[in-house]
């Protein structure tokens, strides 16, 4: 299977708590069928899910699997070419430099996304000559893993800074342009918007828990990359 991203495209206001329990997720009345509970499926496990699944399956996510690439592990080896051939089909690659990356949509029907985790956020304060530093990182209070990809903003604002792979970020204020209480908001998909008034005097650490949106439930799309070989038929049949 290919490279892929799991996506949510039309929201609805099923509630995961009253379905009924099922071996592997719950049973929506709704919808009339099991409801798979990925929250804890790792990115293998997923993978092998969809390339197995035909489209009739609904299911619970977490917000670190929405938007994710998801790389499948490959049984492809290279033992099975010789060298000369490797090496010819690569220059040949590599001398069409219009090729561009393509993909393509798999449409699933429904999807449930929810998670009642927190997560709690570091902040430290560290002053220079002109601008406030502001460091800090975040993690989910259940699992403790970094969330990646959390948006820093300033409230009415632009986005002035986001959480790297390892969940910590680095901003810098200028005295001139902000008050000594500036409100910052923390945005993440799947989470309410988080306002916290920083007061640039203080130099203590700051936590703030991060309230997850109750539900997401609605139809998924599932985006692969194409392959390196439908790449190259797609250029010559062009």
């Amino acid at each position: 299977m290919q490279n892929f991203k799991i996506t949510v495209s039309k929201p609805c206001s099923e509630n995961w708590e009253s379905m009924k329990p099922l071996e592997k997720g719950r049973f929506c009345d709704s919808c009339e069928k099991e409801v798979i509970d990925f929250t804890k499926f790792t990115n293998q496990e997923l993978a092998s899910w969809f390339k197995q699944d035909k489209g009739m399956s609904c299911g619970r996510l977490n917000p670190a699997q929405l938007n994710h690439l998801i790389v499948p592990k490959s049984n492809f080896s290279l033992k099975i070419f010789k060298p000369s051939l490797i090496a010819a089909s690569m220059i040949a690659f590599l001398s069409f430099p219009k090729l561009s990356v393509a993909h393509t949509k798999l449409y699933y029907p429904t999807f449930l996304f929810e998670d009642k985790t927190k997560s709690p956020v570091t902040i430290t304060i560290q002053k220079t000559d002109s601008n406030i530093v502001i460091k800090g990182r975040v993690i989910d209070n259940e699992d403790k893993q970094p969330v990646v990809g959390l948006f820093i903003a300033i409230k009415g604002g632009k986005v002035i800074g986001t959480t790297d792979v390892k969940g910590n970020f680095e901003i810098k204020l200028d005295r001139a342009k902000f008050s000594k209480k500036t409100i910052l908001e923390f945005r993440y998909l799947g989470y309410e918007t988080k306002e916290f008034k920083l007061n640039l005097n203080k130099h203590n650490p700051i936590f703030i828990e991060m309230k997850v949106s109750a539900l997401i439930l609605g139809g998924i799309a599932i985006i692969r990359e194409k392959s390196l070989f439908e790449k190259i038929q797609e250029f010559f049949n062009v």
